[in-house]
Order: structure tokens, then C-alpha cells, then sequence
């Protein structure tokens, strides 16, 4: 409709729409005044209509609207793709100034020190050793002791689970971090507040549906332990109502069989009943006294008992209701600024999509890239999210049909990532139309390249990680064992992979949109400073507890990385494939280091050499000779 008719249809109709869409609820209720309001919809309903009936009663004819109000008024110029260039020079000077040739391998080597001195190579968490096979022997063997074997027909699912990245344990451990100390927190951690898990669930999703929401849940640590063991039962399934004093005394048998602690050096906290239907559930909560936590933290164990069975037991850290008020407060406070630098980055990515549009439609795209990197770019979000399956399978519904949950889910994330893929080849494509536009050939200019991104990257990690050991650390380090949960955790260099092009087709893409704000970099370019800057500060608000560290990261990570862009990248866009590339190789390094197991090395250097790879087709293609306009 609007190819033919034009903007005005369009947006008749889209308002009709989300007039209709947000009236509905008007239409279902009945209260004094409903009539009034409905009349009120319908009547702005009927504006478009009553406008065109006055302008007929006007004008006394119908009328048809002008051309310029339609589409078929635009005719497209033949206008060749570099005509069009009048902000991106393409004399552009490969060579740098002498000084900054000679700085740049300097700066490089400090920042690679920096980098190596100032980032964190302690984990205040052990990692994950055993794989996805092991978990599950092990949460099986587990339920073998408790007398429980199950059949076939339950399904063995399993998923890394990272408590300190879940909104309901994450409190425990920062309020321990915090209030505690780092050496207390490492001491918590495995004991009083739960590790790095396997969470192994046993699931049926065939047979009555009612039975089907029986489960079992075993988290498993990373040494192969059995930390907790939770048997869920369906709410109508018969079992004993007993009172007080008797399932106490099952609460208490299971803190000594299970968790080898004298139940009489814990203190009674908190004893709920539950009437299930056909049952009486209880749930008791003990304070361990022997374990040191901060003022107002209580190390606390909770039995949970259906009937006469004891169906979960496990150790968590108690935290006060004042210290959760005030991180709530501050949670507010930064959830105001997150909305407002979440709104601000949104704007600049309209304008910068806008930008891009632009650009294609004038013919300013290598179609070429486009192409190729939003294929690309589709297949590898394709293939990672065949890949993590596992996740998907931990969370299906049991009172649901598994091929109907997962088609849904599917088809929902290729519905989300076919626009995605076609944005990232528009920048990629636009991106590198002003790159060659703006670069040239020359002898040594490839491996000056190389040597510039790869400086200016260790340089920039550098800067950023200094800036960092200032700051105290506001949460414990964690290592990342994403890969872990994957049906293949070799599969994570396509993960890798696909990261790079997106990475670098943004960066591609943000090279030229600097260039046609600063026209060639031969102004404004304090105002482009000052917008990535601002842009660096809005997305490191939401990841901060602490607003002047955060307002400090974005100002110092936003100058530098403009004085990247303006010192190094702009007079060479083929430095940017390597700059990319370090970038990425120094974050691995760092996360293979915090897990140190050969797995992790493994995946680190297939990484490496996938990412160099394409670093390499990448600087060949920017360097290649641009062909001559038809």
C-alpha cells in the first residue's frame, strides 16, 4: 500500500490500527460511563471520513490528490555510486605522520602490559569441570541412592546454571561480596551459597497430563558433587497430612543424612504448612550460627517436605530486609537512567539506520557485502540457536506438546533473526562502500595496517583496563562457560564467528557514519566526539551499580575509542579487521585463563584462528581495487 498509494494510506491505516488494538478493553467491560467511551473511539474512528465528507461539501466534486502526495510522483536519477561520495574524501592518505607511526607499536606494547598487569586473572568461583554427560551420571547415581530409577520415558535434560546471573540468588552474593568481603564470599561459595551447577532435570511429556508435572531436579557443582536433590509433585497426588512434630523430625533426619550437619547446633527459623488437596506439605527453615556472614546475613538451610516425603533440601545466605530495601532504591534510581540511555542509544540507532537507507538507496551500498554478510550473519544465528537446544529443552512445559513448544520457538527466533541479519548486511554493506571508497593501495600498507589495528586495540584494552583496577570491583568474577550448555561446546567458534562479522560490520558502518558527520573529518568533529562519548556512557550505565564509575568508563572509553577512529582507523579502514580481531582475541584469552581447563584453551584457539581468518578476508577485500562505475 504504501509503494502504491503513498505515506498518507499508511498511516491512516496503522493509527486505525492501534486505535482498534488499545479500545478493545473498552469493548468488554460494563460500567456507568462505557457508552461514552466507546462513542468516543469510534468517533475518532470516523475522522478521516468526516474530513473527506468536508471537503466534498467544499469543493462540491470528487477530487483526485496531487502527485506529489503519491508515490508515483518519484522518479530515480541515474546517479552512479561515487558521485554520490561527497562526504567521504577518497584521497585519503594510507600513510600516518611519522610520530604516529612510530607511537603507535609503543602504545601498543604498553597497553598489552597494562592489560596483562590490571585485568583479573582470579575467579571467585570454581569452574565447571565435568561435561553434560557426567552431570547427568551423576544426578542419576544420586537418585539410585534415594532409591529411584527412572525409565526411558523420562527425558535427561542438562544446562550450566550461573546463580550469580539469576535475579532471585543474585542478592545473596553481592550483599556476601560486599558486606563480607572477597575472602569470606570465596569461603561461602560451595557451601552457604551455591557455586557454578549442572542443573539436570528429569521431565515426562507423555502420558496423563496431571502426572506429567512430576519432575526431578539435581544440581550438580562442578567437581561432580551432589549439592541439592528437589522432587516436584503434582498438587493433587494423595499423600500423608502430617502434623508439626512429625514432619520436624523428617526435616531433621534429612539435614543430618543429606547435609551431615547435627540437626541441634541449627536454630528453628520458620515451620509453613501447606493443604494440598489430598496432602499437607511443610517447609522449615534453620539458621546455621557456626557460619560467619556479614551483620544482618544468616546462613540458613530449608527442608521442604510433601507428605511424608522429604523433597528438598538446601543451604542459601539470608539477607536483610534493610540492606534489600536500599539496593532496591538503588536498583530504581539506575533503572530510570538505564530507560534514559536505553532511549538515547535507540535514537541513534534510528538515525544511523536512516543513514544507511539513505546510502542505499542512493546507491552508496556494496551489494556484494550486503549479500554475503546477511547470509552469513542468518546461518550463523541459525546455527547457534540449533545449538543451544539444550536451553530451549530445560524450560519446555510438560502439559504442552514438545514438537508444538519447539516449532513455536523456532519459528519465532527465525522471525526475529531474518531482520536482524538484513540490518547487519545493510551497515556491513554501506559500511564497506565508504571504506574503499576512502582507501588505497600502497607497498607495505597491508602489514602497516595489521600492525596499526592490532597497536590500537591492545592499546585501547589497555587504557580500559587500568581504568578498571581503579574501580573496586562491585561483584565477584565469575567464569563464562556459555559454551558449556551448547550441544556441541565446539560449536562456540561459530558463535565467535559470528560475532566478528556483526562486530565488524558495525564498526565498519560507524567509520563512515563519523565520516559524513565530521564531512571527511574536516569538521565538526568535537560534536562527534561528544556523541560517542555520550553513546559509550548511555551503555555502560546499565551494566554499572555506580553511576560515577560508569559516567568515568563512558568518558574515558569514549575519548579513547574516538582517538582510535580519528588517529588510526580513518586513514586506513583496513586496520579496522585486525583492531576487531585483537579485540576479540584478548577477551577470550582472558575467559580461557579464568576456567583454565583444555577444553577451554581448545575452543580459544580455534577461536583465534577463525577470527584471523576472516580478519584477513576482510583487510583483502578493503584493500582490493574499487570498479570503475557502469
Amino acid at each position: 500500500i504504501f509503494l502504491r498509494y503513498g505515506l498518507l494510506p499508511t498511516i491512516l491505516l496503522h493509527s486505525l490500527f492501534d486505535l482498534v488494538l488499545f479500545s478493545i478493553p473498552l469493548f468488554l467491560i460494563d460500567a456507568p460511563g462505557a457508552m461514552v467511551q466507546q462513542g468516543l473511539v469510534v468517533a475518532a474512528a470516523f475522522v478521516p471520513v468526516a474530513i473527506v465528507v468536508l471537503r466534498r461539501l467544499q469543493h462540491r466534486q470528487w477530487r483526485e490528490l496531487p502527485a506529489m502526495l503519491q508515490n508515483g510522483a518519484w522518479h530515480g536519477g541515474a546517479v552512479t555510486p561515487h558521485e554520490e561520495v561527497a562526504t567521504t574524501p577518497t584521497s585519503l592518505p594510507v600513510a600516518r605522520s611519522r610520530w604516529g607511526q612510530r607511537a603507535l607499536p609503543a602504545l601498543g606494547v604498553l597497553g598489552l602490559a597494562a592489560w596483562v598487569g590490571c585485568t583479573p586473572w582470579r575467579v571467585d568461583a570454581p569452574p565447571l569441570a565435568i561435561d553434560r554427560a557426567d552431570a547427568v551420571a551423576a544426578a542419576e547415581a544420586a537418585l539410585r541412592l534415594r532409591g529411584v530409577t527412572l525409565g526411558p520415558d523420562w527425558r535427561r535434560m542438562a544446562q550450566p546454571r550461573n546463580v550469580l546471573g539469576e535475579s532471585a540468588t543474585r542478592g545473596a552474593h553481592v550483599f556476601a561480596w560486599r558486606e563480607a568481603g572477597p575472602a569470606t564470599y570465596r569461603a561461602l561459595v560451595g557451601n552457604t551459597l551455591a557455586p557454578p551447577l549442572w542443573e539436570v532435570r528429569f521431565a515426562r511429556f507423555d502420558g496423563d497430563v496431571a502426572e506429567r508435572a512430576e519432575e526431578w531436579r539435581v544440581s550438580v557443582t562442578g567437581a561432580g558433587a551432589i549439592r541439592q536433590v528437589v522432587h516436584r509433585l503434582p498438587e493433587a497426588r494423595a499423600g500423608a497430612a502430617l502434623e508439626r512434630v512429625a514432619a520436624l523430625t523428617l526435616a531433621q533426619r534429612a539435614v543430618r543424612e543429606i547435609l551431615d550437619t547435627e540437626p541441634a547446633l541449627l536454630l528453628l527459623r520458620a515451620a509453613d504448612a501447606t493443604q494440598q488437596p489430598a496432602r499437607r506439605d511443610w517447609s522449615f527453615t534453620f539458621a546455621d550460627p557456626r557460619v560467619e556472614v556479614a551483620a544482618g546475613g544468616e546462613a540458613r538451610v530449608q527442608v521442604s517436605v510433601a507428605g511424608d516425603e522429604v523433597v528438598g533440601v538446601g543451604r542459601y545466605l539470608f539477607v536483610p530486609e534493610a540492606w534489600q530495601r536500599r539496593e532496591a532504591e538503588t536498583q530504581g534510581r539506575h533503572e530510570v537512567l538505564g530507560i534514559g540511555a536505553g532511549l538515547l542509544v535507540a535514537m541513534a540507532t534510528l538515525g544511523a539506520l536512516v543513514f544507511a537507507v539513505i546510502g542505499w538507496n542512493r546507491g552508496q551500498c556494496d551489494r556484494r557485502v550486503l549479500i554475503v554478510v546477511t547470509v552469513a550473519t542468518l546461518l550463523g544465528s541459525i546455527g547457534n540457536g540449533l545449538l543451544d537446544l539444550p536451553q530451549l529443552f530445560m524450560g519446555l512445559s510438560t502439559a504442552e506438546p514438545v514438537g508444538t513448544q519447539v516449532a513455536l520457538s523456532l519459528l519465532g527466533g527465525l522471525a526475529g533473526r531474518v531482520p536482524l541479519a538484513l540490518l547487519i548486511g545493510l551497515l556491513a554493506g554501506v559500511g564497506t562502500y565508504y571504506a574503499r571508497a576512502a582507501t588505497f593501495d600502497s607497498p607495505g600498507a597491508v602489514t602497516r595496517a595489521w600492525l596499526s589495528g592490532a597497536c590500537a586495540a591492545l592499546a585501547l584494552r589497555g587504557i580500559m583496563a587500568a581504568f578498571d583496577r581503579i574501580a573496586a570491583p562491585t561483584t565477584p568474577l565469575w567464569p563464562e562457560q556459555a559454551a558449556w550448555g551448547l550441544a556441541w561446546p565446539g560449536g562456540a567458534v561459530l558463535g565467535t564467528a559470528t560475532a566478528y562479522v556483526v562486530a565488524l560490520a558495525i564498526g565498519l558502518f560507524a567509520l563512515a557514519l563519523l565520516a559524513h558527520v565530521t564531512a571527511g573529518w574536516t569538521r565538526r568533529r568535537s560534536l562527534a566526539a561528544l556523541g560517542v562519548v555520550v553513546l559509550a556512557t548511555a551503555s555502560a550505565l546499565p551494566s554499572s551499580r555506580e553511576l560515577a564509575p560508569a559516567l568515568v568508563a563512558g568518558l574515558v572509553g569514549g575519548l579513547a575509542l574516538f582517538a582510535v577512529a580519528a588517529l588510526v582507523l580513518r586513514h586506513d579502514a583496513r586496520a579496522l579487521p585486525p583492531f576487531v580481531a585483537t579485540t576479540m582475541v584478548l577477551a577470550g584469552a582472558h575467559g580461557a585463563a579464568l576456567i583454565a581447563l583444555p577444553l577451554a584453551w581448545g575452543l580459544f584457539a580455534a577461536s583465534v584462528v577463525v577470527v584471523v581468518a576472516l580478519a584477513w578476508v576482510a583487510t583483502r577485500y578493503l584493500g582490493a581495487a574499487v570498479p570503475a562505475p557502469p
